[in-house]
């Protein structure tokens, strides 16, 4: 908007210039606009089920405690250690409240002591239902010093993502396909209490899993499909305990092979 003016300076009128939104600008606004709600429609819903979550899941852990004081039988110890494991899990879910920040590497993992056995065990008892549907056995395989070995990580976060890749594989399994998770590790000795363990852990089933979603688990885009990210967010906290995930396709059969490095002899310092 411009004044318009006479000889002596005196404001006579305005020269005033509108412009209008082109058709696709306003469609291009009125889809931002939209995402934007969806969005934030999600988040809400999102805030909402933590909420709703938490507490049953208190309860879950009243309950376990109560458990604890009573007498109770070598498999009836081993069945409520791996509830305690995986409701500890499933709190660590809980708080991932930003998937940008997890996908980016922003995480600080714990470092308590554990055995494989440990890990082992409570993966495979998120799937045992699952694989039992299907009529799919799942064959572990690993030697006794392997499942015993006293190891330092983030024991709940490798049970997640082992968890993960397990549940995915077992959806791309035919019903009465093979399944087994191998376990393997070796060492470098860092000094007389101290080492580096490089750990392997391979999941190796009939069928495959589709190029697309695999795609997507290399990829970094946090909008993918559910199957997607959740294998995304599992490649990423490999990585950041020094790993890596690998696919593989042979005949008939095809491997996950997750590796991670972990810290091995005594308790080393923070």
């Amino acid at each position: 908007m411009s004044k318009k003016l006479d000889r002596e300076g005196a404001v006579t009128g305005v020269f005033c210039f509108l412009q209008l939104a082109s058709l696709e600008l306003q469609q291009a606004l009125h889809i931002q606009r939209l995402s934007e709600q969806t969005a934030l429609k999600r988040l809400k819903t999102l805030a909402y089920l933590k909420r709703q979550i938490r507490n049953p899941l208190s309860g879950i852990i009243f309950s376990q405690k109560m458990m604890e004081g009573t007498e109770l039988d070598e498999e009836q110890k081993q069945l409520l250690q791996t509830s305690a494991q995986c409701q500890h899990q499933l709190g660590k879910i809980l708080d991932d409240s930003d998937l940008d920040s997890v996908v980016e590497g922003y995480l600080d993992l714990e470092m308590v002591e554990f055995t494989l056995h440990e890990v082992l065990v409570a993966s495979i008892n998120q799937v045992t239902m699952k694989s039992k549907r299907k009529g799919i056995q799942v064959i572990h395989d690993a030697a006794e010093e392997i499942m015993t070995e006293t190891l330092y990580g983030d024991s709940i976060r490798l049970q997640q993502v082992l968890a993960d890749f397990l549940s995915v594989s077992l959806n791309y399994t035919p019903t009465g396909g093979q399944f087994t998770v191998a376990a393997s590790l070796t060492k470098d000795q860092l000094g007389q209490s101290v080492h580096l363990v490089h750990l392997e852990l391979r999941i190796t089933h009939s069928g495959g899993i589709p190029e697309a979603l695999l795609k997507e688990m290399f990829g970094s885009d946090i909008d993918a499909s559910d199957e997607g990210i959740s294998l995304l967010i599992s490649r990423k906290l490999v990585k950041l305990m020094s790993g890596d995930v690998q696919y593989m396709r042979e005949a008939g059969k095809s491997s996950f092979i997750i590796s991670a490095e972990l810290a091995g002899g005594h308790k080393p310092k923070a």
